[in-house]
């Protein structure tokens, strides 16, 4: 598991932004990536009608995330270069493609949504081979509080909570 970093992308046309503009909000989104707190997992809405035309997803986009501190992603999108994929990176995605197509970034730091799974930035993403939850951020918050201030809730007394995050 790990906080959420969310974007849009789409991928059917060729974004209406120069190609300048176009590198400058992708680096602005890698930068978006790699601070705040980590670990992190990249949660991704492909915007297209027909989500998946083009991967955002595959050797590079893998390889550059895992060395800005993502353990995965996931995508109502595509994926794709299954075999050359950084070691260890998790994916979550619609489906497998095999184009990249016109992929770019929309925007970043809003709200996702991803097959009806309403993500914010900074929430808590947990997934595995058979989906994804999330844990808004705000609830995190509120049970360090109680932690904190140490408030017990329902449940086995002498359970130790939990005081952190295990990552690889």
């Amino acid at each position: 598991c790990g906080y959420a970093r969310t974007a849009t992308i789409r991928a059917v046309a060729a974004p209406k932004r120069t190609a300048a503009e176009n590198l400058s909000l992708r680096q602005a989104y890698y930068r978006y990536v790699a601070e705040g707190q980590g670990p992190t997992v990249s949660v991704i809405q492909d915007l297209d009608p027909n989500p998946g035309f083009g991967a955002f997803w595959g050797e590079v986009n893998t390889a550059i995330h895992s060395g800005l501190g993502a353990l995965g992603l996931v995508t109502n999108g595509s994926i794709r270069d299954l075999d050359a994929c950084a070691p260890g990176f998790q994916m979550l995605a619609g489906k497998v493609g095999p184009s990249h197509a016109h992929v770019h970034v929309v925007d970043y730091g809003g709200q996702v949504n991803i097959f009806g799974m309403l993500v914010d930035d900074g929430d808590i993403i947990h997934a595995d081979r058979h989906g994804a939850v999330v844990v808004p951020a705000d609830a995190v918050k509120k049970l360090r509080d109680d932690q904190a201030s140490g408030a017990q809730g329902k449940g086995d007394p002498g359970r130790r909570p939990c005081t952190g995050f295990r990552h690889r």
